[in-house]
């Protein structure tokens, strides 16, 4: 994917969490960039996961990308049986959507 391309947007109703396999993104609310994703980290976690009774979040931010990027892009019926089977991951998508939902 190339520089300065729009892979999620605030309020979208998509759902696919992402891995970032190579490569540098900006995310941004309302124009602030509130967060800088590079090589391993991901994003999404909130859209992707099914907060019960098919609740899910809307896009929080924007994540347009820095430079050309390589992405692994998982549906939510794949985001949710890979959760449910591995321990560690769950760990680690839990921590970031602590981290990045927003308080009230």
């Amino acid at each position: 994917m190339p520089a300065n391309v729009a892979i999620v947007r605030r309020w979208g109703a998509d759902r696919d969490f992402y891995f970032v396999l190579e490569g540098d993104l900006d995310v941004d609310v309302d124009g602030s960039i509130v967060r800088r994703l590079g090589t391993g980290t991901f994003f999404g976690e909130l859209a992707a996961r099914d907060w019960g009774s098919s609740f899910g979040y809307p896009r929080l931010a924007t994540a347009t990308t820095r430079t050309p990027v390589r992405l692994w892009q998982l549906p939510p019926e794949t985001f949710g049986p890979l959760i449910a089977m591995e321990p560690t991951f769950k760990s680690a998508v839990d921590a970031e959507a602590r981290e990045r939902l927003p308080i009230s």
